[in-house]
């Protein structure tokens, strides 16, 4: 699939799914790691869109119809959660925080 899109030599591309494999296993880890943890979710979200979206634009050809979309749409729908999951992940932390702030105005104004 990557071959299809990037269009390079296979063993440049099997570096740069090496790295990005490097680079999911960091994630992974950042996501534990409070001061980097909201940038790590967003990256994570941003990676699991492109992988997912990039099952359809592996199979595009010159001549795209709805058939290919139809045949690689499954795989697509599969693996959205993989962005999905981290977005409602970064966005209940964001949530958490401004409520945090939020009660503690109102404290303060009921004082």
């Amino acid at each position: 699939m990557t071959l299809n899109i990037l269009n390079l030599e296979e063993e440049i591309v099997k570096k740069i799914l090496l790295i990005a494999g490097i680079l999911d296993f960091l994630i992974a880890l950042a996501v534990f790691i409070p001061k980097i943890a909201k940038v790590a979710l967003l990256y994570a979200s941003f990676w699991g869109f492109a992988t997912a979206f990039a099952r359809i634009f592996s199979g595009f050809h010159y001549d795209i119809s709805l058939s290919i979309i139809h045949q690689y749409l499954y795989l697509v729908i599969y693996r959205l959660p993989h962005s999905i999951i981290p977005l409602l992940v970064f966005f209940y932390m964001n949530q958490e925080r401004n409520s945090g702030i939020n009660s503690i105005i109102f404290l303060k104004l009921k004082k």
